[in-house]
């Protein structure tokens, strides 16, 4: 994770969800990565090291974006989409 990605505030991660922070960086909004962080946690929860495609709506630019997110299994999950938006899942 780079180290200019900065923590959203108020994230509330799904029940039992796996990871229960959210970072972003460059043009990504908070309220981007919190949406990533709620779709991820019920997809994702126990399938270890795998990739997830997700579709997530950002209220700020009001359009849909496929993430691809990768489990690396080391307490950090990067989740991209092909141009520049980029969220950081962690423990």
């Amino acid at each position: 994770m780079p180290n200019t990605a900065l923590l959203v505030d108020g994230v509330r991660a799904p029940a039992g969800a796996d990871y229960t922070k959210a970072y972003v960086n460059g043009p990504t909004s908070a309220e981007f990565g919190r949406n990533v962080l709620e779709k991820y946690g019920p997809i994702a929860r126990g399938q270890g090291e795998s990739t997830v495609e997700l579709d997530v709506h950002s209220p700020v630019t009001g359009k849909n974006y496929r993430m691809t997110c990768t489990n690396g299994g080391k307490n950090r999950l990067p989740a991209r989409e092909a141009t520049t938006r980029r969220v950081f899942l962690t423990r």
